[in-house]
């Protein structure tokens, strides 16, 4: 929807801003070594806060990267349960595509 919502030469920024972020969200190649995949990941907050930013400033928030990318709470929980799921369904695509007898 960004890019119905966006669409004016006045949200220009926030256009090209979006277009990098997804951009990034589609260039993991399958079957990437783990440490790419980790820097890929590293990679999705900056994106995605200079998009938050952008959007925020075209229409009138001023907020700064720094608060955008830090001011929210994710209990840690979450993330290590976010981790598990993704272990578990790279185990579980690997059995089911053959690349894997078992765990």
């Amino acid at each position: 929807m960004i890019d119905v919502e966006f669409y004016s030469k006045k949200y220009k920024k926030v256009t090209d801003a979006w277009k990098e972020y997804r951009d990034h969200l589609t260039s993991l190649p399958k079957d990437s070594p783990e440490d790419d995949v980790k820097l890929w990941h590293s990679k999705i907050e900056g994106y995605l806060a200079d998009l938050l930013f952008v959007m925020g400033e075209s229409i009138g928030y001023e907020f700064d990267k720094v608060h955008i990318k830090r001011a929210t709470y994710i209990p840690q929980g979450l993330g290590e349960i976010e981790e598990e799921l993704h272990t578990i369904r790279k185990a579980l695509a690997s059995i089911l595509t053959g690349k894997t007898q078992s765990l």
